[in-house]
């Protein structure tokens, strides 16, 4: 390494990763880390200096239970943004290093050879969204790169998956059988002991050393505080840098699929855990099974017996479906015509199973189009379904509506049923809620309940908190919530709680930012600060308000503006207070032709705070 890993150049280059693995983050946060981006010079000197003087020291992450169907889950991990950075400035030293070592079998998350040019990701395995009028992370105000990074969440369209799709289908055509298999809880099964064994028999020395570094804060993330897991067991799942050294995990695996088949590379391939081998000859594929399983009880991994089977090459693949994903692929000239036709004459809700990947790709083909013909079926499947693959999809699709179609009553009737749901998916109801701009009383009344309730699940409070900021809420309703400042201590409840309470004005604002000075979770002492610098420094608010003068009140992020103009307007500079005063003026009066009664009521209460109280 010609520089130390943790130098600043590489901090910074590692946040460029960082920006993008977050977006589709299990969670989201309620302002998108805009604390952390608007003191990013600060978070990276301060992470440098931390290191070098091995005062650095990684915070538990946050887990979630991911829905994947109506009975079960699987556990996502979230790892906070600054030891995200950490964990790149580490991989991106080793992956050019390790990617060698993988077969030209093995298919997912490899090494980018064009990482670390502006722009480009660490591992190949997504592609650059198209985030129109984005402006550089380091320029501020960044509200208009937020808001394009929002609408192509989630964006990760698999690029290496799709090599891997297109080449095992032909194999099919070639061959007369394929071996498949399904490991058993893969991430969560993954001994982090061999895994480092596997990684440093690789490399020399002094890369050694960073490998114990990384696994040192690994084998911290692995451990629960419930103490049910035994410890060194379990990679976390969620980022793509645990996807590249799970990728590594299988090393073996691959070593021995392809001694089976005499090195024939177009007989075997990978994509992570999803392992095919192609052969006419049925001993050929029941050795590569045999073997195979020796291998991964080797490596402290199982399969699913019930899925890991020998069958017919050509009833692996669904020809009707893969038609309908290639006339709806990037590369096709009729693709907004051919998702019209796939969703009006041929996908049915009933046959998910065998539709979800043509469903899914053409609601990102009706977004990109602006064409809504879909939004009554999302509904009911977001409502309804709470697979997450699905329900990030269908989210993404709606929220792209939300200004044209009004989701409020459908949601807050799907709220008040006794129906079971996953907290995920709940949470995930309020998100697509706070984006509704119709005014439903119901609705927020129920979100207040759960925000302020000590028993629901955080992430559902921490969603109702979010929905909760968009009302314009009264006195009696942000007195409930200032409850929770001395009782409350999940560090994500309670920065939507601070964010929800910047709806106050005068001395209580600044009663509430004086109380944030208390809030010492981990991290969180950049909140305090961002807060503080949209208040005070009128030269950073100044950008700020000449940028929220330019964005449009049609687009449905606008709702993450709340509380940059909740904080500007207690300016008591005289010519910043006569621009806001333009600013929230032309808002109103872009809502009056519309149909957003709770947005409209959401800026007459900025600008009669701002006017009388501020």
């Amino acid at each position: 390494m010609t520089q130390e890993w943790y130098s600043e150049e590489n901090l910074q280059q590692a946040w460029k990763f960082v920006k993008t693995d977050i977006r589709d983050d299990f969670v989201f946060d309620i302002i998108d880390f805009d604390d952390i981006r608007y003191n990013l010079s600060q978070v990276i000197s301060s992470l440098h200096a931390q290191i070098k003087s091995n005062q650095y020291y990684p915070v538990p992450v946050i887990r979630i239970g991911v829905p994947k169907n109506f009975h079960s889950v699987r556990p996502g991990t979230v790892i906070p943004p600054i030891d995200l950075i950490v964990l790149y400035s580490i991989a991106q030293q080793l992956a050019p290093l390790l990617d060698v070592f993988l077969s030209d079998s093995a298919f997912a998350y490899r090494l980018n050879p064009r990482a670390g040019k502006s722009g480009e990701h660490l591992f190949k395995d997504k592609e650059e969204p198209k985030a129109q009028g984005a402006k550089p992370d380091d320029k501020i105000p960044a509200i208009i790169e937020k808001a394009s990074e929002e609408t192509d969440f989630p964006y990760n369209w698999f690029i290496n998956w799709k090599a891997f799709h297109e080449l095992s289908k032909e194999a099919s055509k070639e061959y007369e059988y394929v071996a498949v298999t399904d490991i058993t809880a893969f991430f969560e099964n993954i001994s982090l002991d061999l895994l480092r064994e596997i990684l440093k028999e690789k490399l020399n020395t002094s890369e050694r050393e960073l490998i114990d570094r990384l696994f040192r804060t690994l084998e911290f993330w692995s451990w629960t505080p419930d103490g049910n897991l035994p410890r060194g067991i379990g990679l976390l799942q969620g980022n793509d840098v645990s996807s590249f050294i799970s990728n590594l995990y299988l090393l073996d695996l691959d070593v021995a699929m392809l001694d089976v088949v005499g090195g024939n590379q177009t007989k075997y391939y990978r994509y992570v855990d999803d392992v095919k081998l192609f052969t006419s000859d049925q001993d050929e594929a029941r050795r590569a099974l045999v073997r195979l399983e020796e291998v991964l009880r080797k490596l402290n991994l199982n399969v699913q017996s019930a899925k890991t089977k020998i069958v017919p090459a050509d009833e692996v693949f669904d020809p009707v479906v893969d038609l309908w994903l290639e006339r709806m692929g990037d590369d096709s000239d009729d693709k907004t015509d051919a998702a019209i036709k796939f969703f009006e004459t041929v996908f049915n809700a009933n046959e998910l199973e065998r539709w979800q990947r043509p469903y899914s790709r053409c609601l990102t083909v009706l977004r990109n189009a602006n064409d809504d013909r879909a939004v009554d079926t999302a509904l009911k499947l977001f409502l309804t379904n709470p697979s997450h693959r699905l329900l990030t999809r269908n989210f993404t699709y709606l929220h792209n509506f939300a200004t044209s179609h009004k989701y409020g009553v459908e949601i807050a009737n799907r709220l008040a049923e006794s129906t079971f749901t996953f907290p995920y998916h709940r949470a995930y109801i309020f998100r697509l809620a706070a984006y509704s701009r119709d005014e439903i009383l119901p609705l927020r009344e129920m979100a207040l309940k759960e925000a302020i309730d000590s028993s629901a699940h955080w992430f559902c409070r921490t969603a109702a908190s979010f929905c909760l900021s968009t009302f314009a809420l009264n006195k009696s309703e942000l007195a409930q919530i200032e409850t929770l400042i001395n009782l409350e201590s999940n560090p994500q409840v309670m920065r939507a709680v601070y964010v929800t309470l910047l709806q106050h004005s005068g001395n209580e604002l600044r009663w509430v930012l004086d109380k944030l000075t208390l809030f010492n979770a981990p991290h969180q002492d950049y909140l305090r600060r961002y807060f503080f610098q949209l208040y005070k420094d009128t030269t950073l608010a100044k950008k700020h308000l000449e940028a929220l003068g330019n964005i449009s009140l049609t687009a449905p992020t606008f709702i993450h503006s709340y509380h940059r103009l909740d904080l500007l307007k207690a300016s008591s500079n005289a010519a910043q207070r006569t621009a806001f005063k333009k600013v929230v003026e032309k808002m109103i009066q872009e809502c009056e032709s519309a149909d957003w009664p709770r947005i409209s009521n959401r800026l007459h209460q900025i600008y009669e705070t701002f006017i009388v109280k501020a």
